[in-house]
């Protein structure tokens, strides 16, 4: 049977750790989503950024803060909840 893929979903809050400090942690609510694309709130009246939806081992990610060597990564799986 197939697994099914973890999706990012609208209003839900993700957070993603820095791999080089692992206690640094950063949230972002999806304030929108594409089949392709989302768009996140990473801070208290930040404005939106737009991320290409990418699939690993069944789960979305996405790179928040851009692709760069340490990058953190955010994905589905990991929920805030509140």
């Amino acid at each position: 049977m197939a697994e099914q893929t973890k999706t990012f979903e609208t209003g839900q809050t993700y957070y993603a750790r820095f791999i080089s400090d692992y206690d640094k942690i950063i949230k972002g609510t999806v304030v929108k989503r594409t089949p392709k694309t989302i768009n996140l709130q990473l801070g208290h009246g930040a404005a939106a950024v737009k991320r290409r939806i990418k699939v690993m081992d069944g789960v979305e990610y996405v790179m928040p803060l851009g692709n760069y060597s340490m990058a953190p990564m955010m994905e589905a799986d990991k929920v805030i909840k509140e």
